[in-house]
Order: C-alpha cells, then structure tokens, then sequence
C-alpha cells in the first residue's frame, strides 16, 4: 500500500532531522521512534499515528491526506522556527 510506504518515509525523514549532526544511526524503525520521543514528546501522538498507517495503512488514500492535513499547524509552526533559527544563524554570520 502506498500510504504505508509514505508513512514509513515520513518517520525515516522526522528521524533524519532529528538526528542531524549526531552521530548515532539505527536501522531498527522503534528505537528511531523512540530517539524522536526523547527528544521531542510533543511529537508523540503524530508518531503513533505514523506507526498504525505504516503496520495497517489505510482504506482510502483520502483518509491519508486527512491525517496528513491533521498534522499541517505541527509542520507550520516548526517550519517557522526553523526559519528564525536560519535568521539567528545568518545575523551572528
């Protein structure tokens, strides 16, 4: 099913930028969860929900972009902090 291969990527792509520029790597799927729980608990239900879609997936590939829509404030609101980090970095630059 599509929407669990999407669901499997999404939680390879979070883990990558979690973990960028640490120098630890796992193939192993649960402690990739697990790394990003520690760090970031906040992220935790949308997690979850990753998980079940990439086990289970979903019916309809409709029902998946109504998760992933669900999920859009979380990705708006750390895209934004992203960019003022950006700024922060370029301004001591």
């Amino acid at each position: 099913m599509k929407s669990r291969r999407l669901a499997k990527r999404f939680i390879d792509f979070i883990y990558g930028v979690v973990m960028a520029n640490k120098p630890q790597y796992t193939s192993s799927r649960v402690e990739r969860i697990e790394r990003i729980n520690e760090m970031y608990p906040e992220n935790k239900m949308m997690l979850e929900t990753l998980m079940n879609v990439s086990r289970y997936g979903v019916e309809e590939f409709e029902s998946f972009k109504n998760i992933i829509d669900g999920f859009r404030q979380n990705v708006v609101m750390n895209l934004k902090r992203m960019q003022l980090v950006r700024e922060s970095l370029e301004k001591h630059n």
